[in-house]
């Protein structure tokens, strides 16, 4: 049975690829709470009309499992997300994960 959602957030996995020396990258993993947006807002992205940064402000709204420089939980604040939006290799992995997760989780790596 398909029972449509009253909820409009879903916590969702992200993998991200860190650069290491010597041309390698690490995988890490946090959870981010995504808002799902309507389909044009989805779409305004894909087509370029908003930046990355703006819409990855609109659509994650939490998560889990990030760790500051010190190894201490980071709780998740507006600030925090503008921060870790900035690094470019986490803000391909947010919207990559953003886009999995409204594909149902249909993407592959």
């Amino acid at each position: 049975m398909f029972q449509i959602a009253s909820k409009n957030t879903c916590k969702w996995p992200v993998n991200v690829q860190v650069p290491q020396d010597g041309g390698k990258r690490a995988k890490q993993t946090f959870t981010a709470e995504f808002m799902l947006l309507p389909p044009e807002r989805q779409l305004a992205l894909k087509n370029g009309a908003i930046p990355d940064e703006e819409f990855l402000c609109d659509v994650v709204v939490g998560w889990s499992g990030v760790n500051d420089a010190d190894g201490v939980d980071l709780p998740f604040s507006d600030a925090a997300r503008d921060q870790l939006v900035a690094i470019p290799y986490v803000r391909a992995a947010l919207i990559e994960a953003y886009f999995d997760f409204v594909a149902g989780g249909r993407l592959k790596n």
